[in-house]
């Protein structure tokens, strides 16, 4: 249901980002990066473009915080695959309130790969909560 452009289901989500770099400190992502990201995922949310200028998007009344940062090195996590071992172990050690904070594993994925998230309604499945979240290329 929408009032004046914006869902009326919006809410703000707490994001934990969970920063792994490999043992050398490889993917080291600065703070200033996680704070960019939590700028471009509101504008985007809020039905901006890039610049934050109106775009054809919608408002959806989501809003985003960044509510932790960790930092772990490790070569395994670092270099993780999806449906990988290393995937499951850091995110079983490293993932915080599944169901209420968006967890966000940045680290250097192999193969070329940017980045994988979980489908929603994977989260219902046998181990569901443990495998949620986004990684994404440092």
């Amino acid at each position: 249901m929408r009032a004046q452009g914006r869902l009326s289901s919006g809410a703000t989500i707490p994001v934990a980002f969970h920063v792994i770099t490999d043992n050398k400190g490889v993917g080291n992502v600065p703070d200033a990066w996680l704070d960019a990201q939590i700028e471009a995922l509101n504008r985007m949310y809020a039905g901006q473009d890039a610049d934050g200028h109106p775009s054809p998007g919608v408002n959806t009344g989501y809003t985003f915080v960044k509510a932790s940062v960790d930092r772990t090195r490790s070569n395994a996590w670092f270099k993780m695959l999806p449906g990988s071992n290393a995937e499951y172990k850091a995110k079983l050690n490293l993932g915080i309130s599944t169901a209420t904070t968006l967890n966000i594993y940045t680290s250097g994925p192999g193969f070329g790969l940017l980045g994988w998230a979980t489908f929603p309604s994977w989260f219902s499945l046998p181990g569901g909560p443990i495998w949620d979240g986004v990684v994404i290329h440092w």
